[in-house]
């Protein structure tokens, strides 16, 4: 139940940052690009946002974590993350549906700002489950 309420907050957090950001966007994209810049932005954001969904889901999917399981989860979701923003971005790239240049920074940006939520979201729900002990090497 926690989890699923943290992932709502996640998702409604994370939707709200993409359209600030495509709001912010779209004016400064539109007087060097004209008229495409609407899609440039849109599709650059929205490429950074799926991705993000898609590492807070690889975190879900790992539901509990105990303290040992931490670092591998995170990075899991994290490159969950990476590879779907490079696959996506490379097929757009590739497929010559939009200006590259605008798209790649878009991409990049949406990324840095949706990255301080994901970082957020990953420390929340993998907060260890039991004594604060569990899992930690003790020195003598």
């Amino acid at each position: 139940m926690i989890a699923s309420r943290r992932f709502v907050r996640f998702l409604g957090i994370a939707t709200l940052l993409t359209v600030v950001l495509i709001a912010i966007g779209v004016v400064p994209t539109q007087r060097v690009l004209g008229q495409p810049a609407m899609a440039v932005v849109v599709l650059g954001c929205g490429i950074s946002l799926f991705a993000s969904v898609c590492g807070a889901v690889a975190i879900l999917a790992n539901l509990p974590v105990s303290a040992v399981r931490v670092g591998p989860v995170v990075v899991q979701a994290m490159l969950v993350r990476f590879l779907v923003t490079a696959a996506l971005t490379a097929a757009m790239v590739v497929g010559d549906f939009v200006p590259r240049t605008p798209l790649l920074l878009w991409v990049a940006v949406s990324y840095m700002v949706l990255l301080i939520v994901d970082t957020h979201f990953a420390v929340r729900m993998t907060a260890p489950v039991g004594p604060k002990t569990e899992g930690v090497l003790r020195t003598q």
